[in-house]
């Protein structure tokens, strides 16, 4: 076993190398980090090899053992504009986003199957992002339920989601129907959420075949003001009028079906809502299960 001493970017670290060999335990995490997603690294390893100041050292061990300085990753200037695509499904650490903490980026788009936006909490300066967790050839849609991680991003100007299908498909899927930790970012002007994805499942039988539940959506602050959603569903639709006589009808809490048919296997609900040119819309289904 040999050890050498490598640079990364002006801090140093002892490492392990060799076949079957990675980095040596000694590393401290707060100096590192590692990248597993191969999409992700190959896009910050295209971007740091047109920069003459990083180390060639740094650039190796990033391409044989997935790890980076965390120094290397803070050039605002280099990372100025961030774009990963990657099609990865079958392993989690595929669709990672691990290794994107600390970097400073202002304009970000991941197109890939996600499924946690956790290490997006510690990136910096991102005043557009996007977020496309969906493939229409081969129908690959997962989904986040919060973006709880990007609530202390104060830059933020513009933020659109979507794990929806061209062909509607939502079954086992995650929507997204919370977007309240938006509600304190003041600079974010334009919001565009496109949604889909299955709720835990409700249990009916013949002789109690109605169901009454809260329109499970929380938005953001800057809904506010929204006066009407619009909201529809194949199966019987129950929408309370705001009162009695009106006919402009006004979207309460309450979600109702009333006399659901045996053997239904979905309770559907499409929302629809676009206040001053930003729209949220989520295409949300309710797994029966008959006892």
């Amino acid at each position: 076993m040999k050890v050498k001493k490598i640079v990364f970017g002006g801090s140093a670290a002892a490492v392990l190398i060799g076949v079957g060999f990675g980095f040596s335990n000694t590393i401290a995490s707060e100096e590192y980090v590692s990248i597993p997603n191969q999409d992700v690294k190959a896009e910050i390893l295209t971007i740091l090899e047109e920069n003459e100041s990083v180390d060639e050292n740094a650039l190796s061990n990033l391409r044989n053992f997935h790890y980076i300085s965390k120094g290397a990753l803070q050039n605002a200037e280099e990372f100025n504009s961030l774009s990963i695509q990657s099609k990865n499904n079958e392993n989690p650490e595929n669709s990672s986003l691990e290794g994107l903490q600390g970097m400073f980026v202002e304009d970000l788009a991941i197109t890939m199957p996600i499924i946690d936006i956790t290490p997006l909490a510690q990136v910096r300066g991102v005043k557009s992002l996007s977020l496309e967790s969906t493939y229409f050839d081969l129908g690959y849609t997962h989904g986040i339920r919060d973006l709880n991680a990007l609530e202390s991003w104060t830059e933020l100007e513009s933020f659109y989601y979507q794990n929806m299908t061209r062909m509607g498909e939502v079954e086992g899927k995650t929507p997204l129907l919370d977007i309240s930790a938006l509600s304190n970012i003041t600079t974010l002007r334009n919001i565009c959420i496109e949604t889909a994805g299955t709720l835990d499942p409700i249990y009916l039988s013949v002789e109690d075949n109605n169901y009454e539940t809260t329109l499970p959506i929380t938005l953001s602050n800057q809904f506010n003001g929204v006066e009407s959603w619009n909201v529809n569903s194949e199966s019987p639709f129950y929408m309370e009028p705001e009162y009695e006589g009106d006919h402009q009808q006004k979207m309460s809490d309450k979600l109702r079906w009333e006399s659901i048919e045996e053997g239904t296997e979905y309770l559907d609900i499409w929302v629809q809502i676009q206040p001053r040119g930003q729209y949220y819309i989520a295409d949300i289904k309710i797994p029966i299960i008959w006892e």
